[in-house]
């Protein structure tokens, strides 16, 4: 069996050539937060990866935008530092995707809810006047992602997961 020391420098290296990958297609940071999953989620609904902090995490061939909420099962779908004045996060998008992620294989999509900015304004307004802070995290359960939405793709394995 090969040592720790060794399989560490064997992933440092593959990570430093996934990073190199990542730069020709313009990824600055292959580690920033959420990148990985996002790249997932893009490849699988056919949009363009946006990799840039504040930006929507995608777009499709007709110009939309579109924001990607991930969750593992039983966890919740959130946006980080909502407030009044920055809920063009949510509206500047044509639809925003509740991805769940495998908790065994952590690039492994479950399943993708699609739910409508509209739905998704109201409840981040609702949670907002009933929050005592001007900045919130926002954050909606699988539940709720259900109700509100629609499933577009289901792993063909997803029990398994």
């Amino acid at each position: 069996m090969e040592s720790f020391k060794n399989l560490a420098h064997r992933i440092i290296d593959l990570l430093r050539q996934a990073q190199t990958l990542a730069w020709q297609i313009g990824i600055k940071n292959l580690f920033q937060p959420g990148i990985a999953k996002e790249m997932v989620v893009a490849d699988i609904l056919g949009h363009t990866l946006i990799p840039a902090k504040r930006q929507p995490d995608a777009q499709d061939g007709e110009g939309h935008f579109y924001e990607y909420l991930s969750s593992m099962p039983d966890g919740i779908f959130q946006i980080d530092r909502v407030t009044r004045a920055n809920l063009y996060r949510i509206t500047r998008n044509h639809k925003i995707y509740c991805v769940t992620f495998s908790d065994k294989q952590p690039l492994t999509v479950i399943d993708i809810y699609e739910v409508e900015p509209e739905i998704f304004l109201k409840e981040a307004q609702r949670q907002l006047g009933a929050s005592k802070n001007i900045i919130s995290h926002m954050g909606v359960s699988k539940n709720w992602v259900i109700e509100n939405g629609s499933l577009v793709y289901m792993a063909k394995d997803a029990s398994e997961q």
